[in-house]
């Protein structure tokens, strides 16, 4: 359907609107899948013989995860398999360290294939790119780093075609990270990029296509030495810094961006794991050229959270992540345990879901990518759980709100009506524009999820409705 000027913010008396153009603002609305209230569950607590001290990050296929350990119940980890409800673990491979030690959680799923990287450790793994079925048969080992030109501790890999591209936090030409691709049998490595300070250094995240264009971050390096923005095309040409951090003027922009980039049309989300106003690390958006960079959030290094370590992932408008330290601070965790928390876009609506203790909910988020499940997020905790060896962990959310009605009534007002989870608070947003959203209530849901508001609008201008989780 065609917006027309008026259906997009010009003057349109709200009395003499058609239903049609009220209708519009029903593909505004957030949409979802199932959900209930906040709930936090240990899905799994690691005890060692199916491995211990789980990574950072985990792949889902519809309601099955899969994730790895770093070390115990094989030589240098596992990987595993568990149903999202965290029914039905199975360990489907124990690595050894010819294969590589400490695999790094998040891979690539193709074809019932299973494409990921071990980080190595010390100088004698360097890491390695392997590949395994979704069953646990036919693993392979694709690339060994030798920890010199061609890299050492590789980053998980992001997939273009036939190709498999990456990062290593350290090796290449200066000692100071790469950029590289592998063909998905192993063939055609290739180093795109050697890395030095100049350019930014030591990337401590994997990469995020964007078209034909490769993004990613250096924790150290570039123009003023704390870390770097940059972009290259899969051919390897290219390279361009978008960004350097640490200049003169710019100290509340945070300094050293950790972890990969995440991307919606053209912007990109990412975080700093120091600086902003406040020494706790930013949440930050930028456009893909660059430009518009602004901070969504500073941590405050107490209760809100600090240093974040991880990739952000995105849900309709909101951004969810971890934080290493902060949140509840006891004696387990001197500087907090670490957190769980969301942001909107547009840097409104921060709250923090888990205040971790240490204890058996589990600390040490680092790196902690989430996934969305139909319910809401599941993460790991490196440490802490029944054994103190790890756990994974849910957090359930409520529904966004799915649009029932918005319809016209007497005097010029306009109803609008969802459906959500029952009992759930709900903010409700107002635009003229489509650019800027003011509050506008916040709403209960009643026992079947429904909610409404009633907006007085008069001969006013368009006003478009959202409603989502505040």
């Amino acid at each position: 359907m065609k917006l027309l000027p008026a259906a997009i913010g010009a003057p349109f008396p709200a009395k003499s609107r058609p239903f049609w153009q009220l209708l519009l603002v029903g593909f505004l609305f957030l949409q979802s899948g199932r959900g209930r209230a906040q709930e936090f569950t240990v899905l799994h607590d690691f005890f060692g013989p199916e491995g211990a001290y789980p990574s950072g990050g985990l792949t889902a296929d519809g309601s099955t995860v899969y994730g790895t350990t770093t070390s115990e119940g094989g030589e240098a980890g596992t990987l595993f398999r568990i149903n999202a409800d965290g029914g039905n673990f199975t360990v489907l491979h124990r690595f050894t360290y010819n294969e590589g030690l400490n695999p790094n959680g998040s891979m690539v799923l193709a074809d019932n294939t299973l494409y990921g990287t071990t980080a190595g450790q010390n100088s004698s793994w360097y890491g390695s790119v392997f590949r395994v079925k979704t069953d646990g048969s036919d693993f392979q080992v694709l690339k060994t780093f030798t920890g010199g030109a061609d890299g050492d501790q590789p980053s998980p890999p992001v997939r273009s075609g036939s190709f498999l591209f990456g990062t290593t936090v350290s090796g290449g030409l200066s000692n100071r990270g790469t950029i590289f691709r592998i063909g998905l049998d192993g063939s055609d490595f290739v180093v795109l990029k050697h890395l030095g300070s100049g350019t930014g250094m030591n990337p401590n995240g994997g990469l995020v296509l964007v078209n034909s264009l490769l993004y990613g971050t250096t924790m150290n390096g570039g123009t003023y030495g704390a870390g770097t923005l940059f972009r290259i095309r899969t051919d390897g040409t290219g390279f361009e810094p978008i960004k350097s951090y640490g200049a003169p003027g710019t100290a509340d922009h945070g300094t050293n961006p950790i972890g990969e980039l995440t991307q919606a049309g053209e912007t990109l989300y990412g975080c700093t794991v120091i600086g902003g106003q406040d020494p706790g690390g930013t949440v930050f958006k930028v456009r893909t050229d660059g430009t518009g960079y602004q901070v969504l959030h500073y941590f405050t290094g107490a209760e809100g959270g600090a240093a974040p370590s991880t990739s952000l992932i995105l849900d309709h408008d909101t951004l969810y992540g971890t934080t290493f330290l902060g949140g509840a601070a006891d004696s387990v965790c001197p500087q907090g345990c670490g957190t769980v928390f969301k942001v909107r876009t547009d840097g409104t609506g921060f709250a923090t879901l888990r205040k971790f203790t240490g204890q058996l909910d589990g600390s040490q988020l680092v790196g902690s990518r989430l996934i969305r499940s139909a319910n809401g997020l599941i993460g790991t905790a490196r440490l802490g759980g029944a054994a103190s060896k790890g756990v994974l962990f849910s957090i359930t959310l409520p529904l966004y709100p799915r649009t029932v009605a918005v319809t016209a009534r007497p005097a010029g007002s306009v109803l609008a009506v969802w459906n959500g989870s029952p009992g759930t608070k709900y903010e409700v947003l107002t635009s003229t524009q489509l650019t800027t959203w003011s509050p506008f209530a916040q709403v209960l849901s009643d026992a079947n999820g429904v909610f409404s508001i009633t907006d007085p609008v008069g001969d006013g201008p368009t006003r478009f409705y959202r409603a989502t989780i505040p």
